[in-house]
């Protein structure tokens, strides 16, 4: 019963995976993100949003 709880999270995770870009043009979206993934377990510490995230707000801290 667990395992079936668990699979459509999974899938709405890899189905909402964003770009650099994305995060760049959209604010409120990188917030939300970072917040998750500050908040959040290991597991989304390694998310690929969470990397896109803080990759997009460092590069706009930047100047890049």
């Amino acid at each position: 019963m667990v395992t079936f709880f668990f699979v459509p999270v999974l899938l709405v995770l890899v189905a909402e995976n964003c770009r650099e870009k994305e995060f760049k043009k959209d604010k409120k979206l990188r917030l939300e993100w970072e917040k998750k993934c500050y908040l959040g377990g290991t597991s989304m510490h390694t998310s690929q949003n969470c990397e896109n995230a803080v990759r997009a707000g460092r590069q706009l801290l930047l100047g890049g």
